[in-house]
């Protein structure tokens, strides 16, 4: 029997207008991922009664944990399907034929769900090709910026069930956003709007949305009721060359630190050829911590951060994107 890889399993997504309910007519979009793991698993309940043998008679499947992660290359095109699911619905400006702007940032509203579906190709014969999972929330969102290799984000994903009963893709034609994913020489940073300077080597942050996962109903089958969303917490950490004392002074001193990570070809103004994907976090703090000497090279001062609001304000924390989509 031939062998089923992982070049030839594709992922499509749809937005849930209900909860853990496929859409009567789904229009999908095609997700373009490094990888994903998202699965279903459920603990073996064992009868604890005495029936006068040693062996245990067989036990029963409690209640369903179906969760993983997809991570993906950090694209102009492909990367709004997973903003809108983590952050909320974009404001969006522009006019045909583009380009557009999509703003993602609090308040916003939030999708009801995702349904997911994994096609693992035609060597796998149905029931069992198709894998679909319902009412799937980000519980986070990790990004990662680096010297070297590709920008990347990692989605951790919780959900409701798993069905492997489909025959057919519930939708054999999905959108193809396109992906061409940003580049090293693409990235750029500024820490406080350009009064700061210091050289970072590395950056990743997450935000979280702090979903509720232990919502459970007796009616429901051994199957999650719901995920609402609580706070949404932006916590990071950064590495910098240690040629200036100027973050340390800032975090041995609990100094507010601004930063705005920027992704972009060309002008960056959304025409094709010229995306790009702006992160502004207006408020954060720096722990406490100071450079180790583990030897006589140069030393590096690594921290971490905590995004925070602004009195009587919502987090400032925001995504822009800038591309030729006209609906997210």
């Amino acid at each position: 029997m031939p062998q089923a890889t992982g070049a030839k399993t594709r992922l499509i997504g749809v937005a849930e207008t209900t909860y853990n309910v496929l859409p009567a007519a789904p229009d999908a979009e095609l997700l373009y991922t490094q990888n994903h793991s998202i699965k279903p698993s459920a603990s073996r309940e064992q009868d604890p009664t005495l029936s006068g043998y040693r062996g245990q008679q067989r036990g029963t499947l409690g209640r369903v944990e179906v969760a993983g992660s997809v991570t993906v290359s950090v694209a102009p095109q492909s990367l709004a399907f997973w903003l809108k699911h983590l952050i909320g619905m974009p404001v969006t400006t522009g006019a045909s034929p583009g380009p557009y702007t999509h703003t993602f940032g609090l308040p916003s509203v939030m999708p009801p769900g995702i349904s997911f579906e994994v096609d693992y190709g035609p060597a796998i014969s149905t029931p069992g090709r198709y894998v679909r999972y319902h009412g799937c929330r980000i519980s986070q969102g990790r990004f990662q910026f680096q010297t070297q290799g590709t920008p990347s984000a990692t989605f951790d994903v919780a959900a409701a069930r798993a069905d492997a009963t489909a025959t057919e893709s519930f939708d054999a034609t999905p959108t193809d956003p396109g992906h061409a994913a940003f580049a090293v020489a693409d990235m750029s940073l500024v820490i406080d709007g350009g009064d700061t300077l210091a050289c970072l080597e590395s950056l990743d942050f997450t935000w979280n949305n702090d979903l509720d996962t232990d919502l459970w109903c007796i009616n429901n089958g051994g199957q999650r009721h719901d995920l609402p969303e609580g706070f949404a917490i932006v916590t990071g950490n950064l590495v910098s060359q240690f040629d200036t004392p100027v973050l340390l002074n800032k975090a041995l001193n609990d100094k507010d630190i601004a930063l705005a990570i920027t992704l972009k070809r060309g002008t960056g103004d959304g025409s094709q050829g010229n995306e790009s994907l702006v992160w502004n976090i207006p408020l954060a703090t720096l722990d406490q911590t100071a450079p180790e000497v583990s030897g006589p090279k140069g030393l590096k001062a690594p921290f971490n951060f905590v995004a925070h609001r602004a009195a009587n304000a919502e987090l400032g924390v925001t995504c822009v994107l800038k591309n030729q989509r006209a609906t997210i």
